[in-house]
Parts: C-alpha cells; sequence; structure tokens
C-alpha cells in the first residue's frame, strides 16, 4: 500500500442490517443507499434485503502524517436475517467508489487499498471463522485464504458474541 500517498476512508456497508456511524467534526459523501441522519450521524443501509452503501470522509488524509480516527459503528439487531458485515477501507479510487455486494462488502474491488472488515456473516468460501469478527485485509479481497489477507480473522467479541446486538461499539 506503498503507492496511498492521499487516501479516503471509507465505512462500508451493504445488505440487509440497518447500521449508523457516527461521526464528529467533519464532512463526508455519502453513496447509493447511505444517507445523513443528521447530527454527524450516517446510517450505511436500511433494513432492506441487498442494500449498498458508502460513507467517505470529505478530505484527504496524508499517511506520511499520525492520524487518529475514532467512530462508533452499530450493525443493528438481525443477527442471522442481517448483513454482511462492514469495511473500514484507505483508498484512492474515489470518494463516490461502491465495491461489490454481497459477501463482498462491498470493499470487492478496490485496489490498492487497506482494510478492516467487521464480518458478521460467515462465509466459509472466504475463510471466515464461525464468529462474528474482524480480520485485515488489502486489495479489494475479502479471501482471508488469499495473500491479501494481511491478519486472520479474530472474533469480534470476546468469546464469540454477536455484533448485531443493537449498541453502538467504539472504533478506534
Amino acid at each position: 500500500l506503498k503507492s496511498l500517498k492521499k487516501t479516503y476512508a471509507l465505512y462500508l456497508l451493504f445488505l440487509l442490517a440497518s447500521l449508523s456511524v457516527k461521526s464528529y467534526g467533519q464532512s463526508y459523501f455519502a453513496n447509493g443507499n447511505a444517507r445523513s441522519l443528521g447530527g454527524n450521524c450516517y446510517q450505511l443501509t436500511g433494513a432492506l434485503d441487498w442494500q449498498l452503501g458508502s460513507i467517505w470522509y470529505a478530505d484527504p488524509i496524508d499517511l506520511s502524517k499520525d492520524f487518529d480516527l475514532e467512530f462508533y459503528l452499530n450493525f443493528g439487531g438481525k443477527d442471522n436475517s442481517g448483513a454482511d458485515g462492514i469495511v473500514f477501507v484507505m483508498q484512492d479510487v474515489s470518494n463516490k467508489a461502491i465495491g461489490k455486494s454481497g459477501g463482498g462488502l462491498g470493499f470487492e474491488g478496490f485496489s490498492p487499498s487497506f482494510g478492516v472488515e467487521f464480518d458478521d456473516f460467515n462465509n466459509q468460501d472466504k475463510g471466515d471463522i464461525a464468529s462474528d469478527h474482524i480480520a485485515i485485509l488489502k486489495n479489494g479481497s475479502v479471501d482471508h485464504n488469499s495473500t491479501n489477507s494481511i491478519s486472520a480473522p479474530v472474533a469480534a467479541i470476546s468469546g464469540g458474541g454477536n455484533i448485531e446486538d443493537g449498541l453502538d461499539h467504539l472504533v478506534r
């Protein structure tokens, strides 16, 4: 990812669950089914099948300098009938970009890119673990068995709990 001199931060989700991202003091571009709820809170998708949305930070981030990001993710409350998850992405494709839906988590296809996956659906063909999990991937790949997997999936909540619990989860 050395070619990513400046990039945009992306919080992605699509498909079935109703999600929200809360941010403070920044400007964003909402695409697809994503929309602003006001008060620096964004909904990536509604509680409808095959939704796809992206929210991009409006200003480039200079990766040669330190930065600190803190935000909340809410995965809704539909465990088995909800979406695949969200990916926080850094890329230089566009501030209007949306990747592939379904198991692609809206991240699949962005290259070069860096993604932190918050996955709440078990796609066994992609090397997912049974519990809701977090993993680090690159180059738009969501396959944990590929050479683009930087960090293998680990349980998102200690003990393998469910992140579709209707609660806001702090990410930093």
